[in-house]
């Protein structure tokens, strides 16, 4: 879960004091929000999206980071760390050392039980504020689910596509790349008896 620290800084000040933390934050409108460390079946969801999708991307102008390159959302002035994010063509960052990214294309974020709703509502508000970004993509720890939203028109329209049948292949059209379900899930341990939640849609919003 994202802790506020009730101290009000400036975005200089977040990006001083960030630089040397042992523990990322996330910033916005004035505050600071420390974000909680990953689960091990977290962890292994976010390193198969990027053994799958970086060889893909080889040779085509785009690139898969991790979450270690912080993000703004310049329109908001929300910073934060999206799971894995992909950049094509030029990368345009906030600063000379290059440690926030403004035009991913596509973000993933690995769902958690005190962070999905925080995924699917408010951070999701900010990222369709990113004009490069084309594909929000979010992935459960709980089962074999994933969802793509992609945006249609620079109108800000987005539809979503959901992922849950063992053979299904999630497609990423904005970086022409595909993931098998099956491939994202290797090697993890998912809840023995998750529960089938119907999935939240977010069209057009």
């Amino acid at each position: 879960m994202l802790e506020r620290a009730e101290l009000r800084i400036t975005p200089e000040e977040y990006l001083a004091m960030e630089e040397p933390a042992d523990r990322k934050s996330e910033y916005y409108d004035g505050r600071m929000y420390l974000m909680s460390g990953g689960t091990d079946t977290h962890s292994g969801i976010a390193a198969n999206i990027i053994m799958l999708l970086g060889p893909q991307l080889w040779s085509t102008g785009c690139r898969v980071r991790g979450s270690d390159l912080r993000v703004k959302v310049e329109v908001t002035g929300l910073y934060t760390y999206p799971d894995v994010g992909v950049v094509c063509g030029p990368g345009h960052y906030e600063d000379a050392m290059r440690t926030t990214l403004l035009n991913p294309v596509a973000l993933f974020e690995v769902l958690s039980d005190s962070t999905e709703a925080y995924d699917r509502g408010t951070r999701f508000e900010h990222y369709r504020q990113i004009p490069a970004l084309r594909e929000y993509v979010l992935v459960s720890t709980q089962r074999r689910a994933v969802e793509v939203f992609s945006r249609t028109s620079e109108e800000g329209t987005w539809t979503s596509r959901l992922y849950c049948v063992p053979e299904a292949t999630v497609e990423l059209a904005s970086v022409s790349a595909t993931l098998p379900l099956e491939g994202l899930y290797r090697d993890v341990l998912l809840p023995a008896h998750a529960p089938l939640r119907p999935p939240t849609f977010t069209d057009n919003e």
